[in-house]
């Protein structure tokens, strides 16, 4: 399962995959990732925004104003297992 919750918080279901595209503007124009430049994702702890409990690098091959961004079902196995009814 994968949601955005209103305050653009991510969720994933722990082992799901999850792929999305991310765009970006810059003074109101479509922001080009230049080739050759890498959009780094990082995830937080819900309970501590200061710490990072996954980042992840996504190189830029050619220039392009969409970056697709790919989690296997591995990279979303973080944080402990938690068995609730």
């Amino acid at each position: 399962m994968f949601y955005v919750n209103d305050d653009n918080s991510i969720y994933v279901t722990r082992g799901d995959i999850l792929f999305f595209s991310v765009a970006a503007e810059d003074n109101g124009e479509a922001f080009h990732f230049p080739a050759g430049s890498i959009a780094r994702m990082k995830i937080y702890g819900k309970k501590d925004a200061e710490t990072v409990v996954m980042q992840k690098e996504f190189p830029v091959e050619n220039t392009t104003e969409i970056v697709d961004i790919f989690l296997t079902g591995e990279d979303t196995k973080i944080g402990e297992v938690i068995n609730k009814p």
